[in-house]
């Protein structure tokens, strides 16, 4: 079966002819077909080009529009593995809205020619894509809004790299502003997209049902996503163990490894408590927002579950759902490595090694293992939760641990270097930095029938994505996101990616009076009950009280995206007025 790849929008042949002699060197198979909208007489270059094509195999076609492809005569006779289009634009000065509707028709039309698992390949001028891949990307309303477009055509940016125009000695690129005059391509950067599932919009009665924001129905969703989770191989945080593991156990004179194999959920998930000790004040770092209710979980999971002896350091690692840490993050459960001792020195002593161990690079060659397969590659025992117990014990929190990482840009991936460990008096806040700036862990001691323990907790997923250069936490919970090299300064990165890539945020409000039964957890579980993680986040953006009538109305803006499916504006819209049904029919509150 033949390979057909199609170039459109062709200025005078010179990328087409230019890749033709690159197959040649690299001896691969395609059938190259070459397409412009020229329709006027042709100049010499443009007649040399296109000779050069036709001698090596390939096609020409003039008068071709680049937005009505299916509609060829002969052009939709064929299925393209590989579209091209190099810079487009319209003639004269940049319309950005007329480059949008460009763009966008392109990529409908483009995708009714476009083989099953083929690309589509589009490359533009620095800062013109809106993604962050950018150097230094322009205000996203001031772009092209490239993935945007896309998603109209039920495409997903797979992958992304910096035009090099050194790989194409013959390519001379023309047209700015309608002109003979070139392009400037230095930044510029080649857009790969391929086909995506598209977001399945609820119907009218999925959700709206009085049931939805039920606290059994959203316990259930979250078990679900673990229990398949915990089942794929190549998981972030199964790797962070391993490696963790293996740091504490040359670091701690004897270690007694626990793993709960169970989701564990905290008691605020069905008596929220009004507030969280940890997070009282703002911070400018990505925040655990852990409370109380865990931090009692997990203690009380350790103490039922060590040995007699005392002088032996226990690993706890366990994975628990917090209704705190869901709101702040929209992310459904934390996993975390717990380091226990009745000893401050021997804490400190492996606290300080896994520290230093946590700023190396993470290596490539990392053993690939499902969650549920944790006790074997580390010798843990395995202990199943029992959360009617919970121990007595006083607590004092000591310091927060946080790491501060550099944000650097290579090969359109963004990597977090030079990574260093602070720990900071949580009251205090970490200090101000340059850095992004990460919390981590934290350093709690707590006695026990008058019997003193230290522990030193990590958050897994916040270092799962530290290490593994991952943008967003919700890529963790995507069971087709994988693991690929990325360089980085002549170094290979091991880098975990979502299949869409910077895919399109959208932002819609909705504002509603409520009642003073009304429970902000209940908003959260509701919309997780509809839709899933469809929701980046969920943000209180303004208040009114009603002095006549003592209501409080209140406004929350939604952050749709999707790491893994098409999501486009019509279909957000849709999704938004059946979260707007099911909040006005399960909350009972009143929609303005």
């Amino acid at each position: 079966m033949k390979n057909y790849t199609l170039f459109v929008g062709e200025g005078n042949f010179s990328f087409s002819a230019s890749y033709i002699q690159n197959l040649e060197h690299s001896k691969c198979h395609e059938q190259v077909v070459a397409t412009a909208l020229i329709s006027r007489c042709l100049t010499s270059e443009e007649k040399s080009n296109i000779q050069f094509i036709e001698d090596h195999g390939g096609t020409v076609h003039t008068n071709v529009d680049a937005t009505m492809l299916e509609n060829h005569p002969i052009i939709s006779r064929y299925l393209y593995s590989k579209i091209y289009f190099y810079f487009p634009h319209v003639p004269k000065k940049m319309n950005i809205k007329e480059n949008r509707k460009l763009v966008e028709n392109f990529f409908i039309s483009a995708e009714k020619v476009l083989q099953e698992g083929g690309n589509i390949i589009i490359t533009l001028c620095r800062k013109q894509g809106g993604t962050d891949a950018e150097v230094m990307p322009r205000l996203f309303e001031n772009s092209w809004k490239i993935v945007n477009l896309a998603a109209s055509a039920s495409l997903i940016l797979c992958d992304i790299e910096f035009f090099n125009s050194e790989l194409y000695n013959a390519y001379k690129c023309s047209g700015y502003r309608g002109l003979s005059k070139q392009f400037n391509t230095e930044g510029a950067v080649t857009h790969f997209f391929c086909r995506g599932q598209t977001v399945l919009v609820p119907n009218n009665n999925f959700g709206i049902h009085s049931s939805s924001n039920n606290i059994e129905n959203f316990i259930q969703n979250i078990k679900y996503i673990f229990e398949c989770l915990s089942k794929k191989a190549s998981l972030p945080y199964s790797k962070i163990v391993v490696d963790l593991d293996n740091a504490a156990s040359s670091s701690f004179i004897s270690l007694d490894k626990i793993l709960i194999n169970d989701l564990i959920f905290c008691k605020n998930i069905v008596s929220p408590c009004a507030s969280v000790s940890l997070n009282e004040e703002p911070d400018a770092c990505e925040n655990l927002s852990i409370c109380d209710m865990c931090m009692d979980t997990i203690i009380s999971e350790f103490l039922r579950s060590k040995g007699n002896d005392e002088s032996i350091t226990t690993s706890l690692i366990s994975c628990i759902c917090c209704i705190h840490y869901f709101k702040s993050h929209f992310h459904p459960f934390m996993h975390f490595i717990s380091y226990f001792s009745s000893s401050f020195d021997s804490l400190l002593k492996g606290f300080q090694s896994i520290l230093e161990h946590l700023k190396l690079k993470f290596p490539l060659n990392s053993l690939d293992f499902c969650y549920l397969d944790m006790s074997h590659n580390i010798n843990a025992k395995i202990s199943n939760q029992d959360q009617s117990l919970y121990s007595h014990y006083e607590c004092e929190y000591i310091q927060s641990v946080y790491a501060l990482c550099s944000v650097a840009k290579s090969s359109c991936c963004t990597f977090f270097t030079d990574i260093e460990i602070v720990t900071e008096h949580r009251k205090k806040n970490c200090r101000p930095s340059v850095k992004k700036t990460f919390e981590i862990g934290y350093i709690v001691k707590f006695t026990h029938f008058e019997k003193l323990y230290y522990v030193f907790m990590l958050n897994l997923e916040v270092i799962s994505c530290i290490k593994f250069h991952a943008m967003d936490y919700r890529i963790l919970l995507l069971e087709d996101s994988y693991f690929c090299n990325k360089v980085y300064q002549d170094s290979s990165f091991l880098v975990y990616r979502s299949v869409s890539l910077y895919p399109p945020l959208y932002l819609h409000d909705v504002s509603f009076w409520v009642s003073e039964s009304f429970r902000e957890e209940s908003l959260f579980i509701l919309v997780w009950n509809v839709i899933g993680s469809l929701v980046k986040s969920i943000k209180l953006i303004d208040t009114y009280r009603d002095i006549s009538t003592k209501r409080e109305s209140r406004c929350y803006r939604f952050y749709y995206q999707s790491f893994n499916k098409v999501l486009n504006k019509e279909n957000v819209l849709k999704i938004h007025l059946h979260v707007r049904k099911a909040i006005e029919s399960n909350l009972k509150v009143q929609l303005r």
